[in-house]
């Protein structure tokens, strides 16, 4: 039995109490005050239907079905007999009450919308007052005209039962027909709402997977991207190998173009000495973080900080740095680093660096970079080959210091800038005395070597001064140095004529001394026409063979007309 049944038998068993109750107080009331309409008969049936609605309270006998429809019948019997006893008093109008609510009572805890049902109850509860009346009848034959009129009281009672039980039947079933309709119109918003939460749910995993895929899309687009930059960076880089020989230009192309394609903040590339044609150590740095952060890695790689990481094996990738673990990145700020050593013939000759300040930055983009450096390793090999065959072309085979033709060169530059800036500009030219005769004594060979010794000293002498030295002919070689008066120059050659006497060069168990003649010229001290320099020191040089050998003679006006003279 469900809990709205056992409410409603709880509800009503309360109703019949209070009906009950009342029906007992007033024949109560009756009998005392003793009015002879009643009598103990009308009294005894208040105290047992009040007594069977106290039971079914005080032991919630309509929890229990069967006892509770004894129960209920028991008062039935009670209620349609005492009816009928007291049909002509008042009295009866309370016992009418009780006995249509509790024939409606039965028929609704059975099945009240079933008219079967409902007949069968009501034939049941009439029973108890079909079998008195007939008893009555019985018991006194002649009084049919009361027998009627119970009969005719209880039959309204009966009719009107029927007419509220259809009434309330019609009323439930259309409600029930009601709640019928609403359950199922909302089971079908639940079965609606179900199926658009599943709608809903698929909506949301499409959206999903759009997402997912548009991540995808996008991340293969950057990818795209990048790879097109990469691919237009390389094509400029293998355009300017192609197109430019010059290291210092290509390294400033390459840095540049890193830095502002890729984004980098840091882009270096430090190339040793002596690998293109570069005397000293070769870089170039380019970075976002300020020109400050550039002078700092300047001086740190001039001091050799960088080395260890140019001798390393492999390439090196940190995308956490922590700045205390590389001496070169003191005060400056990175948080992803990368370096590739340059190695061409199993020797490191350089390394590329590549910083970012973000960081977990180089990941795929490794390759690129290891693509780059190959492609920066063909430019240097370019470059230096370049710079041998330029290095050949300007300087004498033997003595590696510069020929002729380039002399001629340089030589010119320096004349027009000693001219317009009204510098002074000296020139001396050396010949070695005897050479002839150290060649047929000791061979060519040997004659070599004086050559080379005393171009090593010219060329040394002229370092030191800021000027050039060079081969002028077979054993002859000039100096120019720029910015030098007549006495600074007379004491550089006396210095070099020094250096020179006390060589002993060794042929096998001989020792061999070697002396030059030399002249000197000078603008605008000796010489006014800045042409002439070089034919009025070969004159000079002339004067000194002709007269002694092994000594400094200085250009004059006079020396100049006595060997014009005399030649």
């Amino acid at each position: 039995m469900n809990d709205e049944m056992l409410s409603y038998k709880s509800r009503v068993s309360k109703g019949h109490i209070a009906l009950s109750f009342i029906f007992l107080l007033f024949l109560s009331v009756q009998e005392i005050s003793g009015s002879p309409n009643y009598g103990n008969k009308g009294l005894m049936f208040a105290v047992v239907i009040f007594a069977c609605d106290l039971s079914v309270i005080l032991f919630r006998l309509y929890r229990k079905r069967i006892i509770w429809i004894v129960v209920r019948i028991i008062e039935l019997i009670m209620i349609t007999m005492g009816y009928l006893e007291m049909i002509s008093y008042i009295s009866s109008s309370f016992i009418g009450v009780m006995l249509i609510v509790s024939i409606l009572e039965l028929m609704i805890v059975n099945d009240f919308t079933d008219v079967y049902s409902r007949s069968m109850i009501l034939i049941v509860s009439c029973s108890p007052a079909a079998v008195y009346m007939i008893a009555m009848l019985c018991v006194n034959p002649g009084d049919q005209i009361e027998f009627f009129a119970r009969i005719c009281s209880f039959g309204v009672i009966v009719l009107f039962i029927v007419i509220l039980s259809n009434m309330l039947s019609d009323i439930i079933i259309t409600s029930e027909n009601k709640v019928f309709e609403l359950r199922r119109l909302s089971d079908n918003m639940k079965d609606a709402n179900e199926a658009l939460k599943v709608q809903q749910e698929k909506v949301k995993k499409a959206n999903e997977e759009l997402g997912i895929q548009k991540i995808k899309l996008e991340t293969a687009y950057n990818k795209i991207n990048n790879a097109n930059t990469e691919t237009n960076i390389q094509n400029m880089i293998i355009k300017y190998i192609s197109t430019s020989l010059e290291i210092t230009t290509l390294l400033n192309l390459i840095t540049e173009s890193l830095l502002e394609a890729i984004g980098l903040d840091l882009c270096a590339v430090v190339i040793q000495p002596g690998i293109a044609g570069n005397e000293k150590k070769l870089y170039r740095i380019r970075s976002r973080m300020g020109g400050e952060s550039e002078r700092l890695l300047s001086e740190k790689i001039e001091l050799g900080c960088v080395d260890q990481y140019i001798r390393a094996e492999g390439t090196c990738v940190d995308n956490k740095v922590d700045s205390a673990k590389y001496t070169f990145l003191y005060d400056v700020t990175l948080n992803s680093l990368l370096i590739i050593p340059l190695v061409r013939d199993n020797l490191v000759i350089g390394a590329f660096i590549g910083g970012k300040t973000q960081y977990d930055f180089f990941h795929d983009n490794i390759s690129f970079f290891e693509s780059v450096v190959n492609q920066l390793l063909v430019a240097i090999h370019n470059a230096s080959l370049y710079s041998k065959m330029e290095q050949m072309a300007k300087r004498d085979s033997l003595t590696g210091i510069y020929n002729r033709g380039q002399l001629n060169i340089m030589l010119d530059q320096y004349s027009k800038e000693a001219m317009e800036k009204s510098k002074p500009l000296s020139v001396v030219l050396l010949d070695i005395d005897f050479f002839k005769h150290i060649n047929d004594t000791y061979g060519h060979l040997f004659g070599d070597v004086v050559i080379k010794k005393i171009a090593e000293y010219s060329g040394t002498i002229a370092h030191k001064y800021n000027g050039i030295a060079a081969r002028y002919g077979g054993e002859e070689f000039v100096l120019v140095l720029p910015n030098k008066m007549m006495n600074e120059a007379t004491d550089i050659v006396n210095e070099l004529r020094e250096l020179i006497c006390n060589t002993e060069l060794q042929c096998e168990k001989e020792i061999v001394r070697v002396k030059v003649s030399v002249g000197l010229s000078c603008y605008p001290e000796t010489c006014t026409h800045i042409t002439e320099l070089l034919n009025r020191a070969d004159g000079a040089m002339y004067y000194s063979k002709k007269n002694g050998r092994n000594r400094l003679t200085i250009d004059s006006d006079e020396i100049y007309k006595s060997i014009a003279k005399n030649k």
